[in-house]
């Protein structure tokens, strides 16, 4: 069992970004352009050290990965489990350590997470965790999803790039996608408690000045072909083999080789009765959005040692990810891309669980008082979804 730092918990969302105010930055940076943010966690001190995210990296369960820039821009990478002899054989600069959903085996990360609850709960992801010595990168690059960069530990100059896409040029590089160049436009310093945050396509690249920690909280973004794939096969169980292209009372065709135009208007009327169906697009999108990236890990319990941390509390697996979909007429539960349809007195516990990552057990018994809400929350804990700390 891996055992993190006990500290005293902190679950609530941040209400400032620095200097900016939740709704400022939504407004005026999120998704739209980089942002440094100073002293977002000032007297910053992480929940995880070096030493500990290394023994991470040795366990078969975790993602890890090293980079190393043996010879300058030549970046080459290596993924996990390490043993202790890679770390002990490591040169002394130019390496980068990368973990992965670090969240999901570490209390404090995963009380980290939950602060940036401003973003909903099905748009977040993990949080990866990178140590680099000075002179650590893992090399200019852009990402497909928005990033909040928090400064752990050490100093780390970030330079921002422009925009890019599928067509900017790439570094020949067989293991890693990075850019040839990345036409700076600014760079920071990052100091401990500094958050740089980073939207989709945006160049970035950051290297280690002194040994650092970076503590990278992204968010899940789906590209639109992953959308009509998944959609597809949503649809394909729905509908089964009877239900086909039907084309009653066509005309003669005057040149059989042709796609008319009417044709397409059909098939296109089909594809949008389905589309158009609001209940459909949220049983698949909240099934689609909720389901782990990576086979269920044991429960939460098995992973971490959270004696002490909480007390009369029900706490969420870090694992766990749920959402809730409502109408006048219906209420829809999504918890690791299954679908629940639920009544009216589970769905008012349901609403606070996904919105809340720990409830006092107080609040709980208040909420679980009828037979089916008790026989459904017992459900949630025997699932390991959920564990109560008396």
């Amino acid at each position: 069992m891996i055992k993190p730092t006990q500290f005293e918990p902190s679950v609530k969302p941040l209400n400032r970004l620095g200097n900016l105010s939740i709704e400022e930055f939504l407004l005026r940076y999120w998704q739209q352009k980089h942002a440094v943010l100073s002293q977002v966690f000032p007297g910053f001190e992480p929940p995880i050290d070096a030493n500990e995210l290394a023994g991470l990296a040795l366990e078969d369960e975790v993602e890890s990965r090293l980079i190393q820039e043996a010879t300058p821009n030549q970046w080459t990478m290596e993924s996990g489990p390490f043993s202790d002899q890679t770390f002990a054989t490591l040169p002394a600069e130019n390496w980068t350590l990368l973990v992965q959903a670090v969240d999901q085996w570490n209390l404090g990360i995963w009380e980290l997470l939950q602060q940036f609850s401003f973003i909903p709960n099905w748009r977040r992801d993990d949080v990866m965790i990178s140590f680099a010595v000075p002179g650590g990168s893992v090399g200019p690059h852009y990402d497909h999803y928005d990033v909040f960069l928090i400064q752990a530990e050490g100093e780390r100059e970030w330079t921002i790039g422009p925009k890019c896409d599928d067509l900017t040029e790439r570094a020949e590089n067989d293991q890693l996608d990075l850019l040839a160049n990345i036409d700076a436009q600014e760079t920071h310093l990052l100091k401990p408690g500094d958050v740089l945050y980073v939207p989709p396509g945006v160049a970035h690249w950051g290297v280690a000045k002194t040994s650092a920690m970076t503590i990278s909280i992204g968010f899940r973004a789906p590209s639109v072909g992953e959308v009509f794939q998944d959609f597809g096969k949503e649809l394909e169980g729905l509908l089964g083999n009877d239900t086909r292209f039907s084309d009653p009372k066509r005309t003669i065709s005057q040149s059989p080789g042709e796609l008319a135009q009417q044709d397409v208007d059909r098939i296109q009327q089909i594809l949008a009765k389905h589309v158009a169906d609001p209940k459909v697009i949220a049983n698949w999108f909240g099934s689609f959005m909720t389901e782990p990236k990576r086979d269920e890990l044991l429960p939460l319990v098995d992973r971490v040692d959270v004696d002490g941390a909480y007390e009369s509390c029900l706490v969420r697996d870090a694992v766990t990810r749920v959402a809730y979909y409502q109408t006048e007429d219906e209420f829809l539960w999504f918890c690791n891309g299954e679908v629940q349809s639920l009544n009216p007195s589970c769905a008012i516990l349901a609403e606070r669980l996904a919105n809340e990552a720990v409830l006092s057990l107080e609040e709980v018994s208040a909420l679980v008082d009828d037979e089916s809400t008790r026989e459904w929350m017992n459900e949630l804990l025997e699932q390991g979804h959920y564990h109560l700390y008396e």
